[in-house]
């Protein structure tokens, strides 16, 4: 498995490396990256560890990391869905659950001093310091170049940082702030539906080519275009011959008007004679 380390350059965060010591080969980047290659690195990988100073619309860019303010922000996310994530920065939670992404993630996570003093858990440095090597090193423990199994993982950190958390208020803050969204597991139902309209799709395909009316028309949504761009939704639409010659109607629709505000480009392919063509957003 292919993992990629977002870790900017900051020498306040240093004490993170060891969580991804164990992990050889992996790909990190720290500082001066393009945006080009950091959605190049993120669709090439599959596992995603993002960590540093944040906030809760994304992980701080303090060295080049990609353009903006957020190495990983808003932007990001349609990149960062079906792969193996872990979070690691302050108030992860809310960007996590505001975009529904999964993985191992962290909230308001004290790692310095000032930090311990604004959420009113007294605290000198070398508590702080013992509560982020101890973090780092059980984290770090865990991750090889395997596949991940998450839900080992997140119990294994919080009961050997539980540990440190008997006697450190600050593990025991932190402790509480560590969580893990899982995948969900498709069930019997759920596959059962999903080739069931799989096949009626198919059905009504069949039945429009035979009867020569293929009024069927393919439309997708890319986000983040970028050569061939990051699929965001496709939408089957069955037509008459009358309503092909116009697409003012199709603006009127549900699906259009969800998708088209957050799209760089729309893809449509005529099923039947080979046509396509491309209608720009922006």
């Amino acid at each position: 498995m292919k993992t990629l380390i977002i870790h900017p350059d900051d020498r306040s965060t240093d004490f993170l490396r060891p969580i991804y010591q164990n992990i050889k080969g992996a790909t990190v980047l720290t500082k001066n990256i393009s945006n080009y290659r950091l959605k190049k690195e993120i669709r090439s990988h599959d596992q995603i560890l993002m960590m540093g100073h944040g906030s809760p619309y994304g992980l701080l860019n303090y060295s080049g990391v990609g353009d903006g303010l957020y190495a990983v922000g808003e932007k990001q996310v349609p990149l960062l869905r079906n792969k193996h994530c872990i979070f690691i920065w302050c108030n992860a939670d809310q960007f996590v659950n505001r975009y529904q992404l999964k993985g191992l993630y962290t909230g308001m996570f004290i790692s310095e001093v000032s930090e311990s003093i604004f959420c009113k858990v007294p605290a000198d440095q070398g508590t702080v310091d013992t509560s982020n090597s101890r973090f780092a090193d059980i984290l770090g423990g865990t991750l090889t170049d395997d596949l991940p199994d998450y839900k080992m993982i997140f119990e294994h950190v919080k009961i050997s940082y539980e540990e440190l958390a008997t006697v450190n208020k600050v593990a025991s803050y932190n402790n509480q702030r560590w969580y893990f969204e899982p995948e969900v597991a498709p069930t019997l139902c759920s596959k059962i539906k999903g080739a069931m309209q799989k096949i009626f799709f198919l059905a009504v395909l069949v039945s429009s080519l035979s009867s020569c009316s293929p009024y069927v028309y393919e439309v997708t949504y890319y986000q983040e275009l970028e050569n061939t761009g990051v699929l965001a939704t496709t939408d089957y639409i069955y037509v008459s011959k009358k309503d092909t010659v116009c697409w003012e109607w199709y603006k009127e629709t549900s699906t259009f008007k969800k998708m088209m505000p957050k799209s760089d480009s729309i893809t449509i392919t005529y099923w039947g004679p080979r046509r396509e063509w491309k209608a720009p957003n922006k």
